[in-house]
């Protein structure tokens, strides 16, 4: 996967910050979708459709001191969980 992608949240997944994790909703089930842990939530928040993965993985690196291969193998595996969950699309 390319780090130009650039990818966005779902407009039907709705989602709260509880205790420093995102919770993931599906309003048309309003069941909840997904758990992220403190590191998948801070990444979630950037899936604006503004950023790319490349400043995703830079923001990640700076935020948490994290070596740059490990981050990215981290965050390409969690971009993909996401899309298999149906709650990111993009380009």
């Amino acid at each position: 996967m390319s780090l130009s992608r650039i990818l966005t949240q779902r407009a039907d997944v709705a989602w709260k910050e509880v205790e420093g994790q995102v919770i993931l909703m599906d309003l048309g089930s309003k069941k909840m979708v997904h758990r992220l842990n403190s590191v998948s939530s801070f990444i979630w928040v950037l899936f604006d459709g503004k950023n790319s993965l490349s400043l995703i993985l830079d923001r990640v690196c700076l935020e948490f001191s994290v070596d740059e291969e490990v981050a990215k193998s981290d965050l390409l595996v969690l971009v993909e969980q996401l899309i298999d969950l149906g709650v990111l699309h993009g380009s």
